[in-house]
């Protein structure tokens, strides 16, 4: 039936003025599906979808804008002459108030894109803090060999002494001591084990010292000790990273009282292949490392993401 104009750019709002409501409530509809389904898969070619949907539903209204306004009047004219069948004054009076154009239809789709709009707004909020603030019950199990990888030395790591295991003691607990006293103990040698990371390592600050002010120190290292567990959390700057890198929470250890102290670091797949493994292992394990936040893929907002340039992991 033609090209219609109005209706490509106008889009919803020309639907509303021509009081064809139910398709925008479709529309609407596929819409929200869509960016819950973006949402849970978190693909980044879902996200280029979603952009360009708006597009292709212009198009769609452009070219069958008008089809749409004929089978929406000749389904109107048959319910009236349906329910009003011996009446033409009536379905004249009927088919007057329903058809037409309205202005207060396109305030009627405002509206209803403002909830769509509020709704995908909540949405990502709640996916993205369920994602980034999720706390682990589990505790770490006692402590075996430490397996140690430093990116930053990798050249001049002699090949004979690389990838070697170093046995490591961090819990110092007597067996016949309560378990509030084991797990006294346990922190206590957690937080000694990452005092002496931190000095092996020439590192005067931990994790918690940059998540209240991250734009200021940009590609300066930190030092953070927590449980790990594989993550599929990519996001803002660091969501192309899934190819080489894969995602790790880290989970801090129980003097913690804030969700807010976990955090989502990036390890090179190469490097760290052993972490990588061990991991899909045992599901969770003790990990002291370090991470910086790269400047070049820092965003406002963004949330405890950084890559990791170092760690030492329960096996």
């Amino acid at each position: 039936m033609g090209w219609n104009w109005a209706a490509f750019f106008a889009g919803m709002f020309w639907l509303g003025y021509r009081k064809m409501y139910k398709i925008v409530l479709i529309i609407l509809g596929a819409f929200l599906a869509f960016d819950i389904i973006s949402l849970i898969i978190n693909n980044p070619i879902l996200d280029e979808m979603n952009y360009s949907i708006g597009i292709v539903t212009s198009v769609v209204l452009g070219m069958s804008g008008n089809y749409y306004y004929y089978k929406n009047a000749q389904d109107k004219i048959k319910n009236v002459k349906t329910l009003l069948p011996h009446n033409p004054t009536g379905q004249e009076d009927v088919l007057r108030k329903q058809g037409g154009s309205s202005w207060g239809g396109v305030f009627i789709v405002l509206g209803l894109f403002v909830v769509y709009l509020s709704i995908n707004v909540a949405m990502a909020f709640v996916f993205d803090s369920t994602a980034q603030d999720s706390i682990s019950k589990d505790k770490p199990e006692a402590a075996v060999a430490t397996n140690n990888t430093d990116t930053s030395d990798k050249d001049n790591t002699d090949d004979t002494t690389e990838g070697t295991d170093t046995e490591t003691d961090i819990t110092d607990t007597d067996t016949t001591t309560s378990n509030s006293a084991d797990d006294e103990t346990s922190l206590a040698t957690e937080q000694d084990l990452l005092q002496s990371y931190m000095k092996e390592n020439g590192l005067t600050v931990q994790a918690i010292d940059f998540q209240y002010d991250m734009a200021n120190q940009l590609n300066q290292e930190f030092a953070i000790i927590g449980n790990a567990s594989l993550s599929d959390y990519y996001n803002y700057g660091f969501s192309e990273l899934e190819k080489e890198f894969f995602a790790v929470k880290i989970y801090p250890i129980e003097d913690s009282t804030s969700i807010k102290d976990v955090w989502t670091l990036y390890f090179s797949r190469t490097d760290f292949a052993e972490l990588f493994n061990t991991l899909k292992v045992k599901g969770e394990t003790l990990l002291v490392g370090t991470g910086f936040i790269p400047s070049e893929l820092y965003e406002d907002s963004q949330g405890n993401l950084a890559v990791a340039s170092q760690a030492s992991w329960e096996e």
